[in-house]
């Protein structure tokens, strides 16, 4: 459930089109797969984040209630 749910924030944040790869994977916690970035590149994007996080509680909500106008 934890994978599906991740994949659903990946894809609805991606299609949006609001934000950069790098704050989607951070968000994520996903590592990067190349070593040599990985261990020199390290943005945390706290505040792009934050924006991202906030932007999700809002698309939740929103499809919550484009299901029970339904």
């Amino acid at each position: 459930m934890v994978n599906r749910m991740r994949s659903i924030v990946r894809t609805a944040t991606d299609e949006s089109g609001k934000f950069r790869t790098g704050v989607l994977e951070a968000a994520l916690a996903h590592s990067k797969k190349d070593e040599i970035i990985a261990a020199y590149n390290r943005p945390e994007y706290l505040a792009e984040r934050v924006i991202l996080m906030q932007w999700w509680s809002d698309y939740v909500i929103a499809q919550k209630f484009k299901a029970i106008a339904a």
